[in-house]
């Protein structure tokens, strides 16, 4: 997968941006090398979770331990929120620069193209995300059984599967906001609309499970 995705990236930078690969005296140009290379790193950013400390956001970088109890397991979805957020960041920095005539940025209509190109790639490959994983989720519940999605025959209903489907992706959705798909998962349970389970902060689960182990041990 790595090679293929390497060599996606060549072609891209020959047939998309252009860029000839070797110069007059049939080296490697350098131009191609810095292309190629950011092309490389950007699809990195958008596909892989990246874990390293100076990729990660400054709330998963505290040394805090409650600040880390109450974080733990948001890399993936804090980095697909930071590549959308940069994304946008930088389109409408383009946009202003270009409005302002800005003579030491220089943008140019191209540079906003690709800035648009960029904004469109974020968020329909983060749709994509949050879709699969709905569907997924769905092929899981089938396979336990526990098709919500069927009428009162036991029949499929083309409604409520929808209606389903449309709740994982609001509540995935929701999860790009910090705590947010906890705050959406409890608005349905007051709804009566979800189970309480749905609802997991890992520092609060941590409390609890050591407050539980406490009482048991005081009980014996």
């Amino acid at each position: 997968m790595v090679l293929k995705g390497c060599k996606a990236c060549e072609f891209y930078v020959q047939r998309q941006l252009k860029i000839a690969k070797y110069d007059k005296n049939g080296n490697i140009s350098q131009e191609y090398k810095a292309a190629l290379a950011d092309t490389i790193n950007a699809m990195i950013e958008n596909t892989q979770a990246n874990y390293t400390i100076m990729q990660r956001p400054e709330l998963l970088r505290s040394t805090n331990p409650w600040v880390k109890a109450f974080n733990m397991f948001k890399t993936p979805v804090l980095q697909t929120f930071g590549v959308v957020y940069d994304a946008l960041n930088e389109h409408n920095a383009f946009v202003a620069d270009y409005r302002a005539k800005s003579k030491t940025n220089k943008v140019t209509k191209n540079d906003i193209h690709n800035s648009n190109i960029k904004v469109a790639r974020a968020l329909s490959s983060t749709f994509m995300m949050i879709a699969m994983g709905a569907a997924l989720r769905s092929f899981t519940d089938w396979l336990r059984g526990k098709e919500d999605w069927k009428n009162e025959k036991g029949e499929f209903d083309l409604r409520k599967y929808a209606a389903y489907i449309a709740q994982h992706m609001a509540s995935d959705t929701a999860g790009f906001i910090m705590y947010g798909n906890e705050l959406y998962n409890g608005i349905l349970f007051f709804l009566d609309k979800e189970p309480l389970y749905t609802f997991d902060i890992p520092g609060i689960s941590n409390l609890y499970e050591v407050a539980q182990s406490a009482f048991g041990l005081k009980k014996q």
